[in-house]
């Protein structure tokens, strides 16, 4: 009976134990989770404020540039401290939502910017501005506040006026006869249209080389992404403008001679610049990371070959975000005056993490350009949250 009782005795010590465990991890889990709950709940308020200031700042821009146009002097662009604060200390004063505070630090760093530690960063060749508005939440103590949490918004607007061309259907474009398609052999290569196509041709001949030269562990929408139905999402389709040689000559001589633009009347040579219109009247035939520097390794806007053709040799991480076009146009001596496709190569050989991606904001339907292919508003190019 001794041992019995001993027995019962162990058992209930060992019992309680676990019980004692069980409740200890209960309670530990519970208050991770209020931890997440309160974090996930700081977030959305820091988030929101940062919304609130980037719409805030984007309203005061489109006045400007609707009143002023694009501002010059030191004094016109720091116009936005009149409506948004450019201070985290001190007694700060709510201004979006429960305990959220939306500012611009005018020391920021944007990367790409000419200035550095300049915050809007203004572009008056491409008319255009990027800011960086911060979102806290705060809470007062005596006659100062304490910031508990932060998210930060990047906005790029441009004026009205900025040169937009006519829509491509595709982050890569290829016009007239592809005689040669050479796909990225890495995985990290990345074609991908989004709303569009990933690359557009002008004949299904030429959609076929361009699929027949992919991979088939590369032939999927991971790599080569759009509205396809099916992967790879490479088609033929009407390519508007782009799928008429004169159309396309007559259109660039118009455009070469605005701010926006930068034409290489031979082969292209050197590096990309940040952002802008590229047009190439030879080939387009580079060897290795082509990213200006100060860009991120991002070119964001259009690159126009026209040349025939268009070889990467290795990218390293180049990321372009707008469209490529390629083709080869040639006189036509049937029709003197007059201009055709040739035949054209695109080879993007090895890659890295090379991506194309298309992105609108150097392009624009008939609706919100005028007959010069001028913005005829203001326009908002990025709006993404970066912390």
């Amino acid at each position: 009976m001794k041992k019995q009782q001993g027995f019962v005795l162990v058992f209930t010590v060992v019992l309680l134990s676990v019980a004692a465990m069980m409740g200890l991890y209960a309670m530990r889990s519970t208050v991770m989770q209020d931890k997440m709950t309160a974090n996930l709940n700081n977030k959305t308020i820091t988030t929101n404020a940062a919304e609130d200031g980037a719409a805030v700042f984007y309203d005061w821009a489109k006045n400007r540039f609707v009143n002023n146009g694009l501002p010059t002097s030191n004094s016109d662009k720091a116009g936005w401290k009149s409506v948004i604060p450019y201070s985290s200390t001190g007694n700060l004063t709510v201004n979006s939502g429960s305990n959220g505070y939306y500012w611009i630090n005018p020391t920021a760093n944007i990367v790409g910017c000419t200035v550095a530690n300049t915050n809007p960063c203004w572009d008056e060749t491409n008319k255009q501005v990027i800011a960086l508005i911060s979102g806290n939440l705060v809470k007062t103590n005596g006659t100062s506040t304490v910031i508990l949490g932060e998210s930060i918004y990047k906005i790029r607007i441009a004026a009205p006026g900025g040169l937009k061309l006519p829509q491509l259907p595709a982050p890569l474009t290829l016009a007239g006869n592809v005689s040669n398609f050479t796909a990225g052999n890495s995985n990290q290569f990345k074609i991908q249209g989004g709303d569009r196509l990933a690359i557009a041709t002008l004949d299904s001949a030429s959609a076929t080389t361009v699929k027949n030269a992919i991979p088939n562990n590369r032939a999927d929408a991971a790599h080569y992404g759009g509205t396809c139905t099916t992967a790879p999402c490479i088609s033929a389709t009407d390519l508007g403008m782009w799928g008429n040689p004169n159309e396309v000559m007559q259109y660039v001589s118009s455009i070469e001679s605005n701010s926006e633009v930068k034409v290489y009347t031979g082969n292209f040579s050197g590096s990309l610049p940040c952002s802008g219109i590229i047009i190439v009247k030879g080939d387009f035939d580079v060897n290795g990371n082509i990213a200006g520097s100060g860009c991120g390794n991002t070119f964001t806007g259009a690159i126009i070959v026209l040349g025939g053709s268009m070889d990467v040799s290795g990218g390293g991480a180049l990321d372009i975000r707008g469209a490529v076009y390629v083709t080869d146009i040639i006189p036509d001596s049937a029709n003197p005056g007059n201009y055709k496709f040739g035949n054209n190569s695109t080879g993007f050989k090895g890659g890295g993490n090379m991506t194309i991606t298309y992105d609108g904001s150097y392009f624009g339907t008939s609706s919100d350009i005028n007959g010069g292919g001028l913005a005829t508003s203001t326009r908002i190019l990025a709006w993404s949250d970066v912390l």
